[in-house]
């Protein structure tokens, strides 16, 4: 599995992270295929299980858990990628 979480202790490698994720749950998924804002469940055929494994694979690598609330601000590939990245950085500040 690649590592996706930065040596120097930063924030980890959201979009990098989203494309193991993805990967893992739904191989033959093509992420680089869609615009930032276009919907993953949607647009990569993942079921609600699908998603939940995604969301699910995120908080493994990136140490960022996503709550059901708010899964709808998770939809996205710009949207996954701003919560984990502003989540990481609230992780840090409070460290």
């Amino acid at each position: 599995m690649p590592s996706v979480m930065p040596s120097a202790g930063g924030p980890p490698d959201a979009r990098e992270a989203l494309r193991e994720a993805v990967g893992h749950v739904a191989p033959e998924a093509d992420l680089s295929a869609l615009g930032p804002d276009d919907g993953l469940r949607e647009n990569l055929d993942l079921d609600s299980m699908d998603f939940l494994a995604v969301v699910e694979r995120m908080a493994a690598l990136t140490g960022v858990t996503v709550p059901e609330s708010d899964y709808r601000d998770v939809d996205s590939v710009a949207g996954f990628v701003r919560y984990v990245e502003e989540h990481s950085r609230d992780r840090v500040e409070r460290a």
